[in-house]
């Protein structure tokens, strides 16, 4: 666990330390909300509301039929893209802030995409 999840969670301690599991139900409450949240909206609009939307269109002729590949080729790309860049941009912040630390540079404003806020990080050493 990182200094910046240790401090976040509210416990110090060695590498290997854990919060109790009491803390990290408070701390992660939002996102658990906008996951299921997310979830009901999701499943609602692909198993219900788009199938049945379907229904009034009819058959496809070819006009129709290649506006639908090329709209599903569309959202499939973007969807990929948004998978791969995203994690990997989280990924490549984080180690940026933790190698920062480590180094004991001074940073002015430290941003944590994957704990969603931005606070000060004073450096571990006076200069």
């Amino acid at each position: 666990m990182s200094s910046l999840h240790v401090k976040k969670l509210e416990k110090g301690g060695t590498f290997h330390s854990r919060p109790p599991l009491d803390v990290v139900i408070r701390k992660f409450r939002a996102p658990r909300i906008v996951a299921y949240t997310a979830g009901v909206f999701f499943t609602l609009g692909f198993v219900g509301i788009w199938p049945v939307s379907m229904l009034s269109v009819g058959v496809l002729d070819r006009a129709g039929f290649d506006l639908w590949t090329v709209l599903s080729r569309a959202w499939a790309f973007v969807a990929a893209v948004f998978i791969i860049v995203v994690p990997l941009a989280q990924e490549v912040n984080h180690i940026m802030l933790v190698l920062q630390l480590k180094l004991d540079i001074v940073i002015p404003r430290a941003c944590a995409a994957d704990l969603g806020d931005c606070e000060e990080v004073p450096s571990q050493q006076a200069h």
